[in-house]
């Protein structure tokens, strides 16, 4: 069953054009493999994930690419992650 509407998360990142940190909001979308208990009862540990997504500085409006580590549980891996504008 998938997490249509996804998760917000909020991350801060040091802009590489600007002397300044931004705050993005991504949209994680997770599945959750039927039959498998949710993974805050069944003891599984997280594993990292990496995603490379572009972003814009809202100051210098330029586009520059981040590398993303965010933690998944096997029972619910990550399908997707979008930068909201």
């Amino acid at each position: 069953m998938a997490n249509q509407g996804g998760e917000k998360e909020t991350i801060t990142i040091s802009c590489p054009f600007y002397s300044e940190e931004h705050t993005y909001t991504l949209k994680v979308t997770r599945s959750q493999t039927l039959g498998l208990i949710s993974a805050e009862y069944s003891g599984e540990n997280q594993r990292p994930k990496r995603v490379v997504r572009l972003f814009t500085c809202p100051t210098k409006n330029e586009t520059f690419q981040v590398t993303l580590t965010l933690w998944e549980f096997p029972s619910e891996p990550i399908n997707s992650v979008e930068v909201e504008k």
